[in-house]
């Protein structure tokens, strides 16, 4: 229980903070289900909105943390997510969540180990400075930095969340 709870701890530290410099959000079902990207489907229908099957108050509050300011979205999508692990959102968004940590050491385990490395060293980082450091770390990414699939990928996240975004306006 001990392991898994650090395993789990280490690979949604990395990718809560660390995975925003490649495009992949925190406890955010938009990632997690990505079917179609803008450029490949333009008309399909993305899907960027948590199930509807979660607890209402559950996408109230991701909804809530999605208007806050970028400094404020970590914290309080880490407090949700440790909310829903213990329950207290019900026995759907338990799993959900629970289902979004297995997602989230899948998509850390294929990134290229340069990339992990420097995603582990923004933690180490004064608060203060890792806004800079993951925006270095996006801008190698998209530049084919950490090579072309870890670019790719973050390209299809950018696609997806710019569909995201448009369909919310």
């Amino acid at each position: 229980m001990v392991l898994l709870k650090t395993a789990t701890a280490v690979a949604t530290g990395i990718l809560t903070t660390g995975l925003a410099a490649t495009g992949v959000g925190a406890l955010t079902h938009a990632d997690a289900t990505t079917p179609h990207s803008a450029s490949k489907a333009p008309s399909a229908q993305v899907r960027c909105a948590p199930p509807k099957k979660l607890p209402a108050r559950l996408r109230t509050d991701l909804r809530a943390a999605r208007a806050l300011p970028a400094g404020q979205r970590g914290p309080a999508l880490r407090a949700m997510r440790e909310k829903a692990l213990h329950g207290d959102y019900g026995s759907t968004a338990q799993r959900w969540a629970e289902h979004r940590i297995r997602h989230h050491a899948r998509v850390a385990a294929h990134l290229p180990k340069d990339l992990r490395q420097d995603l582990r060293a923004v933690h180490e980082l004064p608060v203060a400075q890792r806004p800079a450091a993951r925006k270095a770390i996006r801008a190698q990414v998209t530049a084919g930095g950490y090579g072309a699939t870890a670019q790719k990928r973050a390209e299809k996240v950018t696609a997806h969340r710019a569909a995201c975004r448009a369909q919310r306006t």
